[in-house]
């Protein structure tokens, strides 16, 4: 799976003399997106290059595999800061250190507070393609703790819910905190 739950044909890979965490050296059959089988190196790999297609081969011999990781808390920062960050930037970013899934904090311009703020950035993941983006919708309208947001929207837009911490510091009653630019 990639991108938003998108999945997208990657060809066959084999990845030849790997060290899955903790364990001895294998060969790992990759088929589109799935794991197809893990074999120790020099029992079977050339049984797993037949059939189905093209396959392309890697040698990961010293390498250690393991599996993806995920981000729970990414500032992508689109839209509306571009400037600093786009969705496309950020996630060949972390797909590059081995992230196969980020989650898209609210604190955007505008903020996640609403479905379409929640469905152009998971859109944007997935035509990015290089890791699956997770937006985390704003419980609170524009990040500040005076009303709601729109949770009857965000929530069937893919949006992950979660207080602010301004929201879980802040007394009843209280004013919002300023602003910094």
């Amino acid at each position: 799976m990639i991108a938003g739950g998108h999945t997208q044909d990657r060809g066959r890979w084999l990845i030849r003399d790997a060290r899955p965490l903790g364990g001895p050296p294998a060969d790992i059959l990759i088929d589109g997106t799935t794991i197809a089988a893990v074999v120790p190196s020099g029992e079977g790999g050339a049984d797993l290059a037949t059939g189905g297609g093209q396959l392309s081969v890697l040698d990961a011999g010293g390498l250690i595999a393991l599996p993806g990781l995920v981000d729970l808390h990414t500032h992508l920062r689109e839209p509306g800061r571009e400037d600093a960050e786009t969705v496309a930037s950020g996630t060949a970013a972390a797909a590059l250190g081995g992230y196969t899934a980020v989650h898209a904090m609210a604190n955007t311009e505008p903020a996640a507070d609403t479905a379409g703020v929640v469905e152009q950035v998971w859109r944007l993941g997935r035509q990015a393609g290089h890791c699956d983006v997770r937006p985390v919708g704003a419980v609170t309208a524009g990040l500040f703790p005076r009303r709601a947001a729109s949770t009857v929207l965000v929530r069937p837009a893919r949006a992950r819910q979660r207080p602010t911490l301004e929201w879980r510091r802040r007394a009843p009653g209280a004013p919002p905190p300023a602003r910094s630019s």
